[in-house]
């Protein structure tokens, strides 16, 4: 007869092993949407405080899951299951990505963080993969991306002054002085902003 914990370990451990060879062939996932539904009929079993051995394999499964939620467009529901797997492998490993999960899983909290509107989150996340792979065209991408961003928000800005500004030129007379020699300078500076704005996004996102 074995102790209660130690038979509470072993029992999980060889459900983990069951579920991992239902969910993979030759390491290869079935399709998505049985791996979603076998999955979420198993939770309890990868989220169990008594899974001892092969984390990994909760770790894939897991991952996987959050992944394929990701691309069914459950950004929301995938989230909270990527940021687990990620604190778990960054918690066990001096360089996290050294773990093969690790780089997918980053990938799609960016992108999920980027659907949710979460953009600064996204970000970080981008820049981090950007540094770590820097000659991965899609990380690099997705960083030119927020760049230009930043500089469009400036042409939307600059084009809203200069409206303003012609408006208050055709407005005012030459007689108005100061005011009217206001809404000149002001028409200059948004147009020339504007050109360098433009100029700037196009450099960057080359």
């Amino acid at each position: 007869m074995c102790l209660t914990v130690f038979c509470r370990f072993a029992n999980m451990n060889a459900e983990l092993e069951k579920l991992f060879d239902a969910l993979y062939s030759d390491n290869e996932a079935i399709a998505p949407a049985a791996f979603i539904k076998i999955v979420e009929k198993n939770l309890n079993i990868l989220e169990s405080e008594h899974i001892a051995e092969d984390l990994e394999k909760a770790w894939k499964i897991l991952g996987d899951y959050a992944v394929y939620l990701y691309e069914r467009g459950s950004y929301k529901n995938a989230l909270p299951y990527l940021e687990k797997i990620i604190a778990e492998i960054e918690k066990k490993n001096n360089d996290p990505f050294e773990n093969e999960l690790f780089e997918e899983l980053i990938f799609h909290r960016a992108l999920a963080n980027h659907h949710l509107k979460a953009k600064s989150k996204a970000k970080k996340d981008f820049k981090l993969l950007a540094q770590k792979f820097p000659e991965n065209d899609v990380y690099r991408k997705w960083i030119k991306f927020y760049k230009s961003k930043i500089f469009r928000y400036f042409e939307i800005a600059f084009t809203i002054l200069l409206a303003i500004s012609i408006t208050f030129s055709i407005i005012l007379k030459p007689e108005d002085g100061i005011i009217d020699s206001i809404a000149l300078y002001g028409a200059f500076i948004s147009l020339f902003g504007g050109i360098i704005s433009l100029i700037l996004r196009k450099v960057i996102t080359k």
